[in-house]
């Protein structure tokens, strides 16, 4: 299959567009870095370099492409380049894509954190979006009209914490520790944190492509189906870095960011284990901290 990665040279993107190529699918990587051109041939990605906010081109391979998968995430409360990319797609492929080709998927990147604060009760692929904190209270607004698209295979994948690799927003925590610390950590003592491995995630939005069919329609939470405590990975780091633990300090959080990351959700993936057949493989966040920990600091070092 041809598939197009936007935001491939991000957390998401680039184990996204590694466990494609892996599958022998032919995969083209947009980034907005020219210099990112060699690295993504060096993976056998066919590099799109464009800004996508400005720059609309990536929609002249929806006539031939199988499937586009959205990466390009968003940390701002309102964000409009997610919808205005569904819409290219679905306008693309009304006016260009032949009549004898199957439906264009479309995959695009939510986030578990849509499921709010709740620290009792389970959240699972179906649960009604009720308190979704500021950051991603706008996201139903995509989510919504892509599964329900009559143009688009429209699927909706919501990764919970990314871990692993570079370590997204526990890479900073561990870059902090690596410096000697302090270590700033928002929310409170009984904060937990929803997860995933990057390379666990990557293989979710691959069996969505290939299972298009009967995964379109559908929202796939992507997440571990348990939770790692703050206080349990404030402990694992302390050791794993040897920085003592009053070098840690968990404050109230300030910004529609950091209120997010705060965010305790018990989510449960099941449509994605039973739909898809995906099952997560790599170690908990705790239990292979020194792992990710050297990975980490070598990712940074690489960039």
């Amino acid at each position: 299959m041809k598939v197009l990665v936007l935001g491939a040279s991000g957390a998401i993107g680039f184990p996204v567009s590694q466990a494609l190529v892996r599958a022998g699918h032919e995969v083209y990587a947009q980034t907005r870095d020219e210099k990112k051109r060699t690295l993504f041939e060096s993976e056998e990605f066919t590099p799109i370099v464009l800004d996508p906010t400005a720059d609309k081109s990536w929609s002249k391979l929806v006539p031939t492409v199988d499937a586009v998968i959205d990466t390009l995430g968003g940390t701002t409360p309102i964000n409009t380049l997610a919808l205005e990319n569904v819409q290219e797609a679905e306008r693309a492929a009304k006016e260009s894509r032949n009549a004898t080709a199957s439906k264009l998927t479309y995959i695009w990147t939510s986030g578990t954190w849509i499921h709010g604060e709740d620290r009792l009760s389970l959240s699972s692929d179906g649960s009604a979006i009720e308190h979704a904190p500021a950051l991603t209270a706008w996201r139903p607004s995509v989510e919504q009209p892509l599964i329900k698209s009559t143009i688009l295979n429209g699927i909706v994948i919501r990764p919970s914490m990314l871990y692993g690799r570079g370590g997204s927003i526990f890479g900073s925590f561990i870059g902090q520790a690596a410096k000697g610390g302090p270590v700033y950590l928002p929310g409170d003592e009984g904060v937990r944190f929803a997860t995933v491995h990057a390379d666990d995630l990557a293989q979710c939005y691959r069996l969505a492509v290939e299972k298009a069919p009967i995964a379109a329609g559908n929202i796939f939470d992507a997440s571990n189906a348990y939770t790692v405590p703050l206080l349990g990975f404030i402990h694992q780091l302390s050791a794993v870095s040897g920085l003592s633990l009053d070098k840690f300090v968990i404050k109230k959080p300030e910004g529609a960011f950091e209120a997010a990351v705060a965010t305790t959700s018990n989510v449960r993936p099941t449509l994605a284990r039973s739909l898809l057949g995906w099952e997560t493989l790599k170690p908990s966040l705790i239990d292979g901290l020194a792992t990710y920990y050297r990975a980490c600091i070598a990712n940074d070092k690489l960039s």
